[in-house]
């Protein structure tokens, strides 16, 4: 007999989290006039969750040294996070609260769908909001913000220095 009552039911899970995400990903495509996915995927992967995009999220923590910098002790704040997976990714990894913003709402439902997954969800609280409407109701101890001052579909495009100063 093959039958892992526990595999079955990670599986099961597994499948369960992939269709919410398929869900989110086709009511963006025709409720919200910024779609853009790499190839119907979301920008960012997890490969850890077999979620494929053309940025890997857990390339970048390497990249990043991530690893190095955050404690399990921070709070992280994470501007223009897409799904907010290097936020969640960095939460599963560390135990650091995170705080993620994006404007894209099925990006958003997207991350919080991975980490109530991971079982990390009173961890990791993504929203709906602009960059430019942020304001922070807290001190963080790190700051992510990759490639956010000049979006896409062009919500929210500063010179460098005017984002770096709103960091």
């Amino acid at each position: 007999n093959c039958y892992d009552e526990n595999t079955d039911f990670y599986n099961r899970q597994f499948i369960s989290l992939t269709k919410e995400i398929q869900s989110f990903i086709k009511e963006q495509q025709k409720n919200y006039k910024h779609y853009s996915y790499f190839y119907g995927y979301p920008y960012q992967g997890f490969a850890m969750l077999g979620i494929f995009g053309e940025r890997p999220t857990e390339e970048r923590y390497e990249e990043y040294l991530i690893e190095k910098f955050v404690k399990e002790t921070d709070r992280i704040l994470d501007l223009g996070c897409s799904c907010g997976f290097l936020s969640v990714y960095t939460s599963f990894k560390k135990g650091s609260v995170v705080d993620g913003i994006d404007i894209n709402p099925y990006s958003i439902k997207i991350g919080q769908a991975c980490a109530r997954f991971l079982k990390i969800s009173n961890k990791v609280n993504l929203l709906t909001k602009k960059i430019q409407d942020f304001q922070a109701s807290c001190e963080y101890d790190a700051v992510f913000s990759f490639a956010t001052h000049w979006t896409d579909d062009a919500n929210y495009r500063v010179p460098l220095e005017k984002h770096l100063k709103k960091l």
